[in-house]
């Protein structure tokens, strides 16, 4: 027997949950929006006069977001969005939760920061095409501690058929661990279990859950790093990334690999990388931006990666094998 509900519900697989908490929004879907220049990030309102969502608020809010086809990669454009949504998380103005038609590291990486290091930020969803869809034509969406996404809204009664439950499921309610898919060596284990610090946890656990959303399924060893001014310190990082970065500097976490930076950063910055370990130095990468040293198939190879991606795998001297938009392929893991 079914029936048309206006409230839908399933339960989330791993390789779905980002940042799970209990959060609820009215849904503000905002398809083609430039976190880095269209919003506010004092008010978390919408101000690009051309887009749909002008004068909306992000604030609380569930934003359903479908990631630009040109997102993968690191960016000017892409660290500016971490560092905005990290200020929303600052100012109390960022979603309450947001919901992603695929991984977009600009806006997984800062709700995954926000949640390790400033204990706050937006639950954070990557849903198939079909669930995207059903979230896209809600009015309301919350996000239980379970894993379990409720849908609300009159539109959806015309959209889905379910069981009189009114249960919308994956394949299966899972229960798997956020870690169970990615082969951890044993020190990988200690440091997720916080036997090496706080802040070693916390950068461990970010790389984690970005390999789980990137169904990655092991990690490689990472040889040095150089952080890049414009991802962590110059005109685009605002008190969020401050106080991100010098939250991992009162934790006492440290740097396991060789770990340089760019002049250039805005001074507390600056204090919190020289705290952790790292040096001014003039870059040895092949050009501007954050790049971690791996072992390659021709030798050490170089790879530009986002700026937290960077300072998590310096921290923890560890990266996912994910690919070339984010890390070593297949050829450096070991």
């Amino acid at each position: 027997m079914t029936r048309r509900l206006e409230s839908l519900m399933f339960t989330l697989p791993p390789s779905a949950r980002g940042v799970v908490r209990h959060a609820t929004g009215r849904t503000l879907s905002a398809s083609r929006l430039d976190l880095s220049t269209a919003v506010d990030r004092n008010s978390g309102r919408v101000i690009a006069t051309n887009h749909a969502a002008f004068g909306e608020t992000l604030a609380q809010r569930a934003l359903v977001l479908a990631v630009d086809g040109d997102a993968d990669g690191p960016t000017a454009q892409a660290e500016a969005v971490t560092a905005v949504l990290l200020d929303l998380v600052e100012f109390e103005m960022a979603p309450a939760l947001i919901v992603l038609d695929r991984p977009d590291p600009s806006v997984v990486l800062a709700a995954l920061v926000a949640d390790a290091l400033l204990e706050r930020g937006p639950a954070l969803l990557v849903l198939d095409p079909l669930h995207f869809a059903l979230a896209t034509s809600s009015h309301t969406l919350t996000l239980e501690a379970d894993a379990r996404l409720i849908l609300t809204g009159p539109q959806l009664a015309g959209l889905a058929n379910v069981t009189g439950g009114g249960a919308l499921a994956f394949e299966s309610a899972t229960r798997e661990a956020a870690n169970d898919a990615v082969t951890l060596s044993p020190r990988d284990r200690e440091r997720l279990d916080g036997e090496k610090g706080a802040g070693v946890r916390a950068a461990t656990g970010v790389l984690m859950r970005l390999a789980v959303l990137y169904e990655a399924d092991r990690v490689a060893d990472v040889l040095g790093v150089h952080v890049g001014a414009s991802e962590l310190g110059a005109g685009t990082s605002g008190p969020g990334t401050r106080g991100a970065l010098t939250r991992l500097a009162a934790v006492n976490a440290s740097l396991a690999v060789p770990t340089t930076f760019e002049e250039g950063m805005a001074e507390a910055n600056r204090a919190a990388l020289v705290a952790l370990g790292a040096r001014p130095e003039e870059p040895a990468s092949p050009g501007s931006g954050t790049w971690l040293r791996h072992n390659a198939s021709a030798g050490v190879g170089w790879q530009r990666v986002p700026g937290w991606l960077g300072l998590c795998a310096a921290i923890t001297g560890r990266i996912p094998v994910i690919g070339p938009a984010l890390g070593p392929g297949d050829e450096s893991a070991r």
